[in-house]
């Protein structure tokens, strides 16, 4: 195949590709919802024990969408180096009768300089969603780049209708789980060091890592626009990964608050 064809084909690739999302997605949401939060929690680990300023972006079509999340301390707090960095995630949706079905790529992409910082790192991942009382959703992330190990959580939710298209009363619990990879990359000591004082813990194993219940108040004051408050609390549930978080100073449970404000157009 010469040059010539070679472009020929890319053209009618490109322009059929484009016909092809044109029918695919018919219509395109943007939301965009700043959101403060007084902890930067993240399954199990607290980055950042201070506030943050929490702004999301996203856009939804049909069955595609496109997510940004991004965290930046409002303090001088600097106890870790995960704790400012921006998630990109991109996701498929299709729904049945009962079930709402999910898969998606996510990236993770820290903000500190490349000697002071952890890695960028990648995820895919695939969550269902039972549409039955509690909503029970079942959700695994597999770390194929930087960890190469597995998270898993398991939620239930419930909503609660106080105002009639205004205001509701959610409540979500939802219970994470790490493979050992996944724990010891995330949780894991350095070998013990006598002079440094700190004692090595296995945290080598799969394990319960985190429990978190949120309760938020969302309220629509007009179409497009949701202003939710939320208290939540967060409890380490393994007893290394517990006796981990001591020997970093990390607290084993926190309870924090957010408030979000979403305007969707």
């Amino acid at each position: 195949m010469n040059c010539r064809q070679s472009v020929a084909l890319a053209m009618a690739l490109v322009t059929t590709a484009g016909f092809q999302a044109r029918a695919v997605v018919t219509e395109v949401n943007v939301s965009v919802e700043p959101k403060v939060s007084s902890a930067f929690v993240w399954r199990g680990e607290i980055l950042n024990d201070e506030w943050c300023f929490q702004p999301t972006l996203g856009l939804q079509g049909s069955n595609f969408s496109l997510r940004a999340f991004g965290n930046w301390n409002l303090t001088s707090v600097t106890n870790s180096p995960k704790n400012t960095r921006v998630d990109t995630t991109l996701q498929y949706m299709t729904t049945t009768d009962s079930q709402i079905l999910k898969a998606g790529l996510v990236a993770y992409i820290y903000r500190d300089s490349p000697s002071q910082g952890p890695d960028d790192t990648f995820e895919v991942y695939v969550r269902d969603t039972v549409d039955v009382l509690l909503l029970p959703s079942l959700a695994v992330y597999y770390d194929f780049s930087d960890i190469q190990g597995f998270y898993a959580t398991f939620s239930l939710a419930h909503g609660l209708t106080l105002v009639e298209d205004t205001l509701a009363l959610d409540v979500r619990t939802t219970l994470g789980a790490g493979d050992k990879k996944y724990n010891e990359a995330v949780f894991g000591q350095p070998e013990e060091d006598p002079s440094a004082d700190i004692e090595a813990t296995d945290v080598d194993r799969t394990a319960l890592v985190d429990l978190t219940v949120e309760v938020s108040l969302p309220l629509q004051p007009r179409d497009g626009l949701t202003i939710t408050p939320a208290v939540k609390y967060m409890s380490l549930m393994d007893s290394n990964i517990r006796d981990a978080a001591d020997r970093t100073d990390q607290d084993r449970d926190i309870f924090y608050y957010t408030l979000a404000v979403e305007y969707a157009f």
